[in-house]
């Protein structure tokens, strides 16, 4: 876990106020992490900024955080906060736990995914079910 930590007794805390429980997945620009909100005692996922991204990047972070704090719908998680420690900035996110596709896959003998474009059945829900940006940016009340 490379995430900068304060070690309070053992348990590491970020932004003295989440308790870092492991890492849940790392990708080129951050890294999600389960944790405990100690305020309000729920299970989160915190995603955090690495070190030394370009500061447009961390502009673009926070702007998705607004973009999809303004998203509500079952398939969507929800945004709990955002800010920024040190130069840090992280994303607190509802945490859904669930199964990783490979695994899940190697257990039930799944087929592949369809490629993009490919007939046939998609795991992409149908337009009509997900609510897009544009469509709730300026109200969180549902298009019809």
């Amino acid at each position: 876990m490379s995430v900068t930590t304060e070690d309070t007794g053992g348990t590491a805390l970020f932004a003295d106020r989440y308790r870092i429980e492991g890492t849940l997945g790392e990708g080129g620009a951050a890294e999600v992490l389960r944790a405990v909100d100690l305020r309000l005692g729920r299970d989160v996922a915190l995603k955090v900024l690495r070190h030394g991204v370009p500061e447009d990047f961390a502009r673009r972070f926070t702007a998705e955080a607004r973009t999809l704090a303004g998203l509500q719908h079952h398939g969507v998680v929800a945004v709990y906060d955002h800010g920024s420690t040190g130069d840090r900035p992280y994303l607190v996110l509802e945490l859904v736990d669930g199964r990783r596709w490979p695994r899940c896959c190697a257990r039930h003998r799944c087929p592949p995914p369809p490629r993009s474009g490919s007939a046939g059945n998609s795991l992409e829900p149908s337009p009509s079910s997900t609510p897009t940006a544009s469509s709730t940016a300026t109200s969180n009340r549902p298009t019809s």
